[in-house]
Protein backbone atom coordinates (compact mmCIF):
# COMPACT_ATOMS: atom_id res chain seq x y z
CA UNK A 1 0.00 0.00 0.00
CA UNK A 2 1.25 3.18 -0.92
CA UNK A 3 0.37 6.39 1.64
CA UNK A 4 0.36 9.89 0.75
CA UNK A 5 1.20 11.87 3.66
CA UNK A 6 0.98 15.68 3.41
CA UNK A 7 4.32 17.20 5.92
CA UNK A 8 2.56 20.10 7.78
CA UNK A 9 4.84 22.95 8.79
CA UNK A 10 4.48 24.82 12.01
CA UNK A 11 6.18 27.98 10.70
CA UNK A 12 4.42 27.85 7.54
CA UNK A 13 4.66 31.72 7.11
CA UNK A 14 8.90 31.41 7.49
CA UNK A 15 12.06 30.58 5.39
CA UNK A 16 13.50 27.39 6.53
CA UNK A 17 16.80 26.93 5.84
CA UNK A 18 19.58 23.91 7.33
CA UNK A 19 22.71 24.27 8.43
CA UNK A 20 25.50 21.60 8.43
CA UNK A 21 24.97 19.96 11.19
CA UNK A 22 20.98 19.60 11.03
CA UNK A 23 19.72 22.56 12.37
CA UNK A 24 16.74 24.26 10.59
CA UNK A 25 17.11 28.35 11.48
CA UNK A 26 13.91 30.06 10.14
CA UNK A 27 14.51 33.89 9.39
CA UNK A 28 11.35 35.56 9.12
CA UNK A 29 9.59 36.92 6.05
CA UNK A 30 8.38 39.66 6.98
CA UNK A 31 10.86 43.27 6.04
CA UNK A 32 10.95 45.43 8.31
CA UNK A 33 10.73 48.99 7.34
CA UNK A 34 13.82 51.55 6.97
CA UNK A 35 15.84 52.01 9.23
CA UNK A 36 16.68 48.78 8.95
CA UNK A 37 16.94 45.96 11.99
CA UNK A 38 18.13 42.31 11.91
CA UNK A 39 16.39 39.94 13.06
CA UNK A 40 17.00 36.97 15.11
CA UNK A 41 17.09 33.57 13.58
CA UNK A 42 15.59 30.80 15.51
CA UNK A 43 16.33 27.42 15.78
CA UNK A 44 14.01 24.02 15.17
CA UNK A 45 14.11 20.69 16.07
CA UNK A 46 13.91 18.34 12.79
CA UNK A 47 10.66 18.77 12.07
CA UNK A 48 10.18 22.22 12.04
CA UNK A 49 9.03 23.24 15.70
CA UNK A 50 10.55 26.00 17.52
CA UNK A 51 13.31 25.50 19.97
CA UNK A 52 14.00 28.23 22.38
CA UNK A 53 17.92 27.64 23.13
CA UNK A 54 21.10 28.04 21.41
CA UNK A 55 22.09 26.88 17.47
CA UNK A 56 24.37 24.63 19.15
CA UNK A 57 22.07 23.55 22.01
CA UNK A 58 19.31 22.40 19.40
CA UNK A 59 21.85 20.70 17.30
CA UNK A 60 22.90 18.26 20.14
CA UNK A 61 19.49 18.28 21.01
CA UNK A 62 18.10 17.17 17.49
CA UNK A 63 21.01 14.53 17.39
CA UNK A 64 20.12 12.88 20.61
CA UNK A 65 16.44 12.55 19.79
CA UNK A 66 17.27 11.62 16.79
CA UNK A 67 19.12 8.92 18.90
CA UNK A 68 16.26 8.13 20.60
CA UNK A 69 13.57 7.58 17.83
CA UNK A 70 16.26 5.61 15.95
CA UNK A 71 17.10 3.28 18.78
CA UNK A 72 20.74 4.40 18.97
CA UNK A 73 22.70 4.60 21.80
CA UNK A 74 24.57 7.94 23.24
CA UNK A 75 21.26 10.10 23.50
CA UNK A 76 21.69 11.03 27.36
CA UNK A 77 25.43 12.23 26.37
CA UNK A 78 24.31 14.14 23.73
CA UNK A 79 21.09 15.75 25.68
CA UNK A 80 23.81 15.99 28.53
CA UNK A 81 25.58 18.50 26.34
CA UNK A 82 22.97 20.57 25.25
CA UNK A 83 21.49 21.42 28.73
CA UNK A 84 25.50 21.95 29.68
CA UNK A 85 25.84 23.68 26.19
CA UNK A 86 22.35 26.42 27.29
CA UNK A 87 21.73 25.23 31.22
CA UNK A 88 17.91 27.31 30.41
CA UNK A 89 16.50 24.32 27.82
CA UNK A 90 13.74 23.58 29.05
CA UNK A 91 13.34 20.57 26.41
CA UNK A 92 16.70 19.39 27.14
CA UNK A 93 16.01 19.22 30.59
CA UNK A 94 12.55 17.36 29.76
CA UNK A 95 14.00 14.73 27.78
CA UNK A 96 16.61 13.76 29.88
CA UNK A 97 13.17 13.29 32.66
CA UNK A 98 11.76 11.68 30.23
CA UNK A 99 14.83 8.57 29.35
CA UNK A 100 15.33 8.87 33.09
CA UNK A 101 11.62 7.86 34.07
CA UNK A 102 11.23 5.31 30.49
CA UNK A 103 14.74 3.87 30.49
CA UNK A 104 16.31 4.05 33.95
CA UNK A 105 18.84 6.56 32.40
CA UNK A 106 20.99 7.97 35.38
CA UNK A 107 19.07 11.17 35.25
CA UNK A 108 17.47 12.58 38.47
CA UNK A 109 14.45 12.82 37.27
CA UNK A 110 12.41 15.68 39.84
CA UNK A 111 15.58 17.91 39.56
CA UNK A 112 15.00 17.91 35.38
CA UNK A 113 11.56 18.20 35.72
CA UNK A 114 11.61 21.26 37.70
CA UNK A 115 14.59 22.97 35.45
CA UNK A 116 12.33 22.03 32.60
CA UNK A 117 9.19 23.76 33.73
CA UNK A 118 10.93 26.72 35.21
CA UNK A 119 12.51 27.22 32.01
CA UNK A 120 9.13 26.73 30.21
CA UNK A 121 7.93 30.03 31.19
CA UNK A 122 10.15 31.53 28.27
CA UNK A 123 9.59 29.10 25.84
CA UNK A 124 6.86 29.09 22.94
CA UNK A 125 3.39 27.11 23.62
CA UNK A 126 4.15 24.43 21.92
CA UNK A 127 7.34 23.95 24.04
CA UNK A 128 5.61 24.35 27.39
CA UNK A 129 3.05 21.37 26.11
CA UNK A 130 5.46 19.57 25.77
CA UNK A 131 7.20 19.84 29.23
CA UNK A 132 3.97 19.76 30.76
CA UNK A 133 3.11 16.39 28.92
CA UNK A 134 6.56 15.22 30.13
CA UNK A 135 5.61 16.39 33.72
CA UNK A 136 1.82 14.71 33.44
CA UNK A 137 3.43 11.36 31.87
CA UNK A 138 5.90 11.32 35.08
CA UNK A 139 3.10 11.99 37.49
CA UNK A 140 0.68 9.41 36.50
CA UNK A 141 -1.61 11.60 34.36
CA UNK A 142 -2.82 9.30 31.71
CA UNK A 143 -3.65 11.18 29.02
CA UNK A 144 -1.19 14.06 28.84
CA UNK A 145 1.01 12.65 26.22
CA UNK A 146 -1.69 11.93 24.09
CA UNK A 147 -3.42 15.68 24.85
CA UNK A 148 -0.22 17.51 23.72
CA UNK A 149 0.19 15.15 20.76
CA UNK A 150 -3.09 15.63 19.38
CA UNK A 151 -2.25 19.55 19.40
CA UNK A 152 1.21 18.71 18.19
CA UNK A 153 1.50 15.81 15.52
CA UNK A 154 5.07 16.42 14.69
CA UNK A 155 6.47 15.92 18.47
CA UNK A 156 7.93 12.49 17.39
CA UNK A 157 9.88 12.74 20.26
CA UNK A 158 6.60 11.99 22.37
CA UNK A 159 4.48 10.30 19.82
CA UNK A 160 7.24 7.67 20.36
CA UNK A 161 6.99 7.97 23.83
CA UNK A 162 3.10 6.91 23.62
CA UNK A 163 3.46 3.63 21.81
CA UNK A 164 3.98 0.65 23.38
CA UNK A 165 7.66 -0.69 22.55
CA UNK A 166 10.87 -2.55 23.25
CA UNK A 167 12.12 1.29 24.17
CA UNK A 168 9.27 2.66 26.07
CA UNK A 169 6.29 1.21 27.68
CA UNK A 170 3.67 3.50 26.51
CA UNK A 171 0.61 5.85 27.81
CA UNK A 172 -2.00 3.23 26.05
CA UNK A 173 -2.94 -0.17 27.19
CA UNK A 174 -5.14 -0.98 24.15
CA UNK A 175 -3.38 -1.96 21.19
CA UNK A 176 -5.55 -0.16 18.76
CA UNK A 177 -5.72 3.14 21.11
CA UNK A 178 -1.93 3.82 19.86
CA UNK A 179 -3.16 2.29 16.14
CA UNK A 180 -5.83 4.93 15.72
CA UNK A 181 -2.98 7.46 17.42
CA UNK A 182 -0.46 7.24 15.07
CA UNK A 183 -3.25 7.10 12.19
CA UNK A 184 -4.35 10.28 12.93
CA UNK A 185 -1.04 11.68 12.93
CA UNK A 186 0.12 10.50 9.67
CA UNK A 187 -1.27 14.05 7.60
CA UNK A 188 1.26 15.87 9.75
CA UNK A 189 4.21 13.58 8.02
CA UNK A 190 6.16 13.73 4.73
CA UNK A 191 6.77 10.87 2.95
CA UNK A 192 9.96 10.64 3.36
CA UNK A 193 9.91 10.63 7.30
CA UNK A 194 12.10 7.72 8.05
CA UNK A 195 11.16 7.37 11.80
CA UNK A 196 7.17 8.03 11.12
CA UNK A 197 7.64 4.87 8.18
CA UNK A 198 9.11 2.62 10.60
CA UNK A 199 6.79 3.18 13.35
CA UNK A 200 3.56 2.75 10.86
CA UNK A 201 5.20 -0.33 9.84
CA UNK A 202 5.34 -1.80 13.17
CA UNK A 203 1.39 -0.61 13.67
CA UNK A 204 1.10 -2.87 10.33
CA UNK A 205 2.64 -6.13 11.74
CA UNK A 206 0.50 -5.44 14.97
CA UNK A 207 -2.61 -5.38 12.54
CA UNK A 208 -1.29 -8.60 10.97
CA UNK A 209 -0.87 -6.60 7.44
CA UNK A 210 2.33 -7.63 7.02
CA UNK A 211 3.34 -7.36 3.42
CA UNK A 212 2.58 -3.58 3.89
CA UNK A 213 4.57 -3.70 7.32
CA UNK A 214 7.87 -5.02 4.87
CA UNK A 215 7.35 -2.29 2.65
CA UNK A 216 6.99 0.22 4.73
CA UNK A 217 9.93 -1.25 6.95
CA UNK A 218 12.13 -0.97 3.76
CA UNK A 219 11.27 2.02 3.07
CA UNK A 220 12.34 3.82 6.17
CA UNK A 221 15.74 1.71 6.14
CA UNK A 222 16.71 3.19 2.61
CA UNK A 223 16.39 6.66 4.25
CA UNK A 224 18.20 5.43 7.60
CA UNK A 225 19.95 2.22 7.54
CA UNK A 226 20.25 1.98 11.00
CA UNK A 227 16.68 3.38 12.18
CA UNK A 228 16.04 0.16 14.96
CA UNK A 229 11.70 1.08 15.00
CA UNK A 230 11.98 0.11 11.15
CA UNK A 231 14.64 -3.04 11.52
CA UNK A 232 12.58 -4.03 14.39
CA UNK A 233 8.81 -4.42 12.09
CA UNK A 234 10.79 -5.92 9.54
CA UNK A 235 12.09 -8.83 11.78
CA UNK A 236 8.74 -9.18 12.64
CA UNK A 237 7.38 -8.74 9.17
CA UNK A 238 9.77 -11.84 7.73
CA UNK A 239 9.33 -14.16 10.68
CA UNK A 240 5.41 -13.88 10.54
CA UNK A 241 5.06 -14.43 6.55
CA UNK A 242 7.48 -17.57 7.15
CA UNK A 243 10.37 -15.84 4.98
CA UNK A 244 12.73 -17.02 7.56
CA UNK A 245 15.84 -17.00 4.96
CA UNK A 246 15.15 -13.38 4.04
CA UNK A 247 14.53 -12.77 7.55
CA UNK A 248 17.72 -14.11 8.82
CA UNK A 249 20.11 -12.67 6.31
CA UNK A 250 19.01 -9.49 6.75
CA UNK A 251 18.69 -9.21 10.48
CA UNK A 252 22.23 -11.06 10.45
CA UNK A 253 23.65 -8.08 9.00
CA UNK A 254 21.99 -5.41 10.18
CA UNK A 255 23.32 -6.40 14.04
CA UNK A 256 26.42 -6.11 13.01
CA UNK A 257 26.19 -3.68 10.30
CA UNK A 258 24.13 -0.03 10.40
CA UNK A 259 22.36 -1.45 13.86
CA UNK A 260 25.78 -2.84 16.08
CA UNK A 261 25.21 0.91 18.09
CA UNK A 262 21.30 -0.25 18.78
CA UNK A 263 19.90 0.35 21.79
CA UNK A 264 18.20 -2.69 22.25
CA UNK A 265 20.57 -5.22 20.56
CA UNK A 266 20.11 -8.17 22.34
CA UNK A 267 16.36 -8.23 21.41
CA UNK A 268 17.20 -7.65 17.66
CA UNK A 269 20.11 -10.56 18.05
CA UNK A 270 16.97 -12.44 19.52
CA UNK A 271 15.04 -11.93 16.25
CA UNK A 272 17.82 -13.74 14.26
CA UNK A 273 18.23 -16.39 16.24
CA UNK A 274 14.71 -17.14 15.88
CA UNK A 275 14.94 -17.44 12.62
CA UNK A 276 17.57 -19.72 12.85
CA UNK A 277 15.71 -21.92 14.97
CA UNK A 278 12.69 -22.08 12.44
CA UNK A 279 15.44 -23.20 10.05
CA UNK A 280 16.34 -26.07 12.02
CA UNK A 281 19.73 -24.96 12.66
CA UNK A 282 20.85 -25.57 16.21
CA UNK A 283 24.10 -25.09 16.58
CA UNK A 284 23.68 -21.76 14.75
CA UNK A 285 21.36 -20.79 17.83
CA UNK A 286 23.51 -22.05 20.20
CA UNK A 287 26.45 -19.71 18.72
CA UNK A 288 24.47 -16.68 18.42
CA UNK A 289 23.34 -17.21 22.70
CA UNK A 290 26.81 -16.95 23.35
CA UNK A 291 27.70 -14.55 21.37
CA UNK A 292 24.87 -11.85 21.73
CA UNK A 293 22.27 -13.42 24.06
CA UNK A 294 24.04 -14.64 26.98
CA UNK A 295 22.25 -12.57 30.11
CA UNK A 296 25.90 -13.36 32.19
CA UNK A 297 27.61 -11.29 28.88
CA UNK A 298 24.64 -8.59 28.60
CA UNK A 299 23.24 -5.32 30.91
CA UNK A 300 19.78 -4.74 31.00
CA UNK A 301 16.49 -6.44 31.31
CA UNK A 302 15.98 -7.15 27.68
CA UNK A 303 19.26 -9.05 28.07
CA UNK A 304 17.28 -11.46 30.51
CA UNK A 305 14.11 -11.19 29.08
CA UNK A 306 15.67 -12.66 25.61
CA UNK A 307 18.43 -14.60 27.20
CA UNK A 308 16.10 -16.35 29.53
CA UNK A 309 13.19 -16.56 26.69
CA UNK A 310 15.53 -18.02 23.96
CA UNK A 311 16.52 -20.47 26.05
Amino acid sequence: MTMELTLVHPESASVEQRDPGGVSTTAKSDQPTQPLVPTSPTVTDDRGYQLTTTAEAAQLYNRGVHHILGLHTGALALLDQAVTTDPTFALGHAAKALLGYEMCAPTVVPDELYLAEIYAEKATDRERSHVNAVTGHVRGRKNALVDHVRRYPQDALLLNSIIPTIQFAGAVEVPQEAWDIVEQAAPAYSNDDWWFLGTLSFIRQEQLRFDEALDLACRSLDLEPSGGHAAHARGHAHYELGDHVNGLDFMSNWVVGPGAEAESLDHLAWHAAVHELSLGDVEAVRRRYASQLNPARMLGCRSLIDGGQLL
